[in-house]
């Protein structure tokens, strides 16, 4: 955690050498200034500044993986909850939630992704079928 104007904020990664990395190898590199407020003193290899990733800026749309150890910065079930919740509910029963994305799953068919697009096999009794009554109430007054 970094204290900041009186307010504390978890440090999500600490970018340096081109590269994103987690706060336990940050640490190793630089030591506990590494999560300090400002970093501007903080020289990578390269000559540039180390910048701080906090938890609460918006995460980018891939999970990240720390440059030096290779592990998850961000955890991809964690990371991937709302997509996979938003599947659930149109009947995806089987996602799972991987580095490199969602896997779509569906216990009753094969379920596949079309052009970024969940989609169930014509007839699949996990498919969520919407009720569009809108269209009749337009056309009744």
């Amino acid at each position: 955690m970094t204290y900041l104007a009186g307010h504390t904020f978890d440090v999500a990664a600490v970018v340096y050498d081109a590269d994103t990395h987690c706060v336990h190898c940050a640490i190793e590199r630089f030591g506990a200034s590494a999560l300090a407020p400002s970093t501007a003193e903080l020289f990578d290899s390269e000559g540039n500044p180390v910048t701080i990733i906090y938890a609460f800026q918006e995460a980018p749309d891939y999970v990240r993986v720390c440059g030096t150890c290779s592990e998850y910065i961000d955890e991809p079930e964690r990371f991937y909850t709302d997509r996979l919740r938003d599947l659930e509910e149109q009947g995806f029963d089987k996602c799972s939630a991987r580095a490199d994305g969602v896997r779509v799953g569906c216990s009753q068919c094969e379920a596949i992704v079309i052009q970024g697009m969940a989609t169930h096999e014509t007839g699949c009794p996990n498919m969520v079928r919407e009720e569009d009554s809108s269209d009749d109430e337009e056309y009744a007054e």
